[in-house]
């Protein structure tokens, strides 16, 4: 979990002084092919399960990684790109979790168990607590 989210800071750092030169798209499609490369490794093995898995299934995957992911990675983009500082995105990514469990459940029709519940009721205070102990500025005339 330390690495995942060191790795994640850095990529966020890392995009954030890209945006010099490329646009949110254009982040958005380096980001999905460099994910692909780094996962063609496991392709062949992925290959035969994709032959076994059913067609609903397969149908779900597909929906998941085109609508939903490649949406959030457009917005993440866009927003790192607008906003004055790269803090100022990051401290909402608690906020996920959320309509992840909402999504979760019109796909699969099960509610998460109490430690879910648990653990999803801390994950909004994150962006509550740095929210509340600054002073509110204008963002492109809105107020944060």
């Amino acid at each position: 979990m330390l690495a995942a989210a060191l790795l994640i800071s850095i990529y966020n750092i890392l995009q954030r002084g890209l945006f010099r030169g490329f646009g949110a798209i254009q982040m958005t499609a380096y980001s999905f092919f460099a994910g692909t490369l780094l996962l063609l490794p496991f392709l062949s093995k992925a290959a035969g399960q994709l032959r076994n898995a059913p067609g609903e299934q397969l149908a779900l995957v597909f929906f998941l990684g085109v609508c939903p992911s490649a949406i959030a990675y457009l917005a993440w983009a866009k927003a790192l790109s607008i906003a004055p500082k790269t803090s100022r995105v990051t401290n909402y990514m608690f906020l996920t979790p959320f309509p992840a469990l909402i999504w979760d459940y019109f796909v699969s029709g099960e509610l998460p168990g109490a430690g879910t519940f648990a653990g999803g009721g801390v994950d909004p205070c994150g962006p509550v607590s740095v929210r509340g102990f600054r002073k509110p500025e204008n963002f492109d005339g809105i107020n944060c």
